[in-house]
């Protein structure tokens, strides 16, 4: 979709274009009118699509599972990565959370946030020792 809403965003802009060299209003222009209401259709669309993946990774998650933790990461602090920021918009974390922990409450399970600096990587899941940090090279560790 990101695709298909770039070719007619495109469009709609040489329409601008086209209009604005003619002496047009923008108002008046009907294909400009045209095109605008299609990329207006696309964003809604690409905005449902979003919804829904949403919706259905959440069900599953507080469906599938009674403890649920998430970490409390700073998406402003992420976002000023020009490489991760796109990405990182796309998903929409704030409405992914939101919508786990009303589900959370309609379903009876529990949402615990985890600060990010917990040092959970480095805490063994079984004895719960805590072995420090470690480089990068270990993955497991007993």
């Amino acid at each position: 979709m990101e695709q298909k809403l770039k070719r007619e965003q495109r469009k709609l802009s040489r329409r601008a274009f086209h209009a604005k060299k003619n002496g047009i209003n923008l108002l008046d222009a009907k294909n400009y009118q045209k095109q605008k209401r299609k990329v207006a259709r696309l964003h809604e669309r690409v905005l449902n699509q979003r919804d829904d993946f949403l919706n259905k990774l959440s069900t599953e998650i507080i469906k599938n599972h009674d403890l649920i933790c998430i970490e409390t990461l700073n998406t402003k602090g992420m976002l000023r990565n020009h490489k991760l920021a796109k990405s990182i918009s796309d998903v929409s974390w704030s409405a992914f959370v939101t919508k786990l922990e009303y589900k959370a409450t309609w379903y009876g399970k529990t949402i615990m946030k985890v600060s990010k600096w917990f040092p959970s990587s480095q805490i063994c899941s079984d004895c719960g020792h805590q072995g420090g940090k470690k480089p990068l090279e270990i993955r497991e560790w007993t």
